[in-house]
């Protein structure tokens, strides 16, 4: 009797990594197809799927499991086989609403917040590159002497043509391939080395009261606090500032949209930063490498540490991918919470550290080389990529 309900059990209980399976591929890719318009709406239902599958699955796997448990214990004795019949049914039920109250809360919130964002991203990314157009068309006709009209070039084509006039001004940056050769050779020889990327969140918190005053970083960004930075607060400003300087790598965004590059450029200035003397890439540099093959290569099997609020479920990812993790530490609650967290991190001993935490990963990431001598990366939303099925570890 006692065999045979155990292996009802194994048999019916819900395969939580199938479920984990079918929510990626429910989940996988939506929301890089969406416009303006569709963007919120795509990315919140590819982040409700991915999300709350794996966390339905897993919830009433644990929630059915103790229920039997339950149940068996419960009744198991002179009236064993009613006792265990009802003890089945109130493990089931229990088990399901359980599964139903928290797993699909937690997995609600997080596939969300994922869902939303590359939603959000990919459509305020098409929108702004066709509102973009439109405003250079018109800044042309707006430059032309009066009376005059320019009816044979396109704006491109005239962008083109001035670009060709400043070519010897061109500041090159390093390419996804130099980047990864330098993580290889600082694992190889056991050096330093940072790695930040600096995308519209780190230019708003640079920009508090030498760019922006405190109210217009707020109508623009009013997600800010999500990134880890609490405006006003010029000691993350200070902070970040003092970091970008020390990283030995500098990712700049290449979009001249005008939170991100116009604006991290002109904090730059009115800082005092001396960019010039950075080592420069690209501010997605994180989804490069990895994209082009050459990060998990680099890494090999190195021993890697991962920080972030995901930081627990990617290594569950990457350890199922072959990756030496040994380790996640998690939260990280912002830039005021580094100190916190670089406290955990000193008790782990690591190679490199994949760091996915807002603004405050620059800060982390630099100070993880810088104090303790090891190569860490700003992880960015690739976390998340890889939690919900978007990316692979390959």
């Amino acid at each position: 009797m006692k065999g045979r309900y155990k292996k009802a059990r194994l048999h019916d209980a819900p395969d939580d990594a199938r479920g984990q399976e079918l929510a990626r591929d429910a989940g996988s890719g939506a929301a890089y197809d969406a416009r303006f318009d569709a963007g919120y709406k795509e990315g919140y239902d590819a982040g409700f799927d991915a999300g709350y599958g794996a966390g339905h699955s897993k919830g009433y796997g644990d929630g059915y499991n103790q229920g039997y448990d339950k149940g068996y214990e419960a009744a198991y004795a002179p009236a064993y086989d009613s006792g265990y019949d009802e003890g089945f049914r109130k493990g089931y039920d229990d088990g399901y609403a359980k599964a139903w109250d928290t797993a699909f809360d937690k997995a609600y919130d997080s596939s969300y917040g994922a869902g939303y964002h590359h939603g959000f991203k990919a459509g305020y990314l098409d929108g702004a590159s066709e509102v973009g157009m439109v405003a250079a068309e018109e800044a042309i006709a707006s430059l032309l002497p009066e009376n005059q009209i320019l009816p044979q070039y396109s704006a491109e084509e005239i962008i083109r043509r001035g670009l060709a006039t400043v070519s010897d001004q061109v500041v090159p940056i390093l390419s996804g391939k130099e980047v990864a050769l330098r993580i290889k050779r600082a694992l190889d020889r056991r050096e330093p080395l940072s790695i930040v990327r600096l995308g519209d969140g780190e230019a708003l918190t640079l920009a508090q009261d030498v760019v922006l005053d405190a109210d217009e970083i707020l109508k623009r960004a009013p997600w800010l606090s999500h990134a880890g930075v609490d405006v006003p607060d010029t000691a993350a400003r200070a902070a970040l500032k003092e970091s970008i300087l020390r990283a030995h790598i500098v990712g700049v965004p290449t979009s001249r949209i005008r939170n991100h590059q116009p604006l991290l450029f002109k904090a730059f200035e009115a800082l005092g930063i001396e960019w010039s003397g950075l080592a420069l890439t690209h501010a997605v540099i994180n989804y490069i490498v990895h994209k082009e093959g050459h990060l998990k290569a680099a890494v090999g099997d190195r021993r890697l540490l991962l920080v972030g609020n995901l930081a627990g479920e990617l290594q569950d990812v990457l350890v199922q991918a072959g990756a030496n993790v040994v380790g996640a530490v998690a939260p990280v609650s912002g830039v005021r919470d580094v100190d916190r967290v670089m406290a955990e991190v000193r008790a782990f001993e690591f190679d490199i550290a994949f760091v996915a935490a807002g603004v405050a990963a620059v800060i982390l990431a630099e100070r993880i080389a810088t104090e303790m001598g090891k190569v860490a990366l700003d992880f960015g939303h690739l976390a998340d990529e890889l939690v919900y099925g978007q990316a692979k570890w390959e």
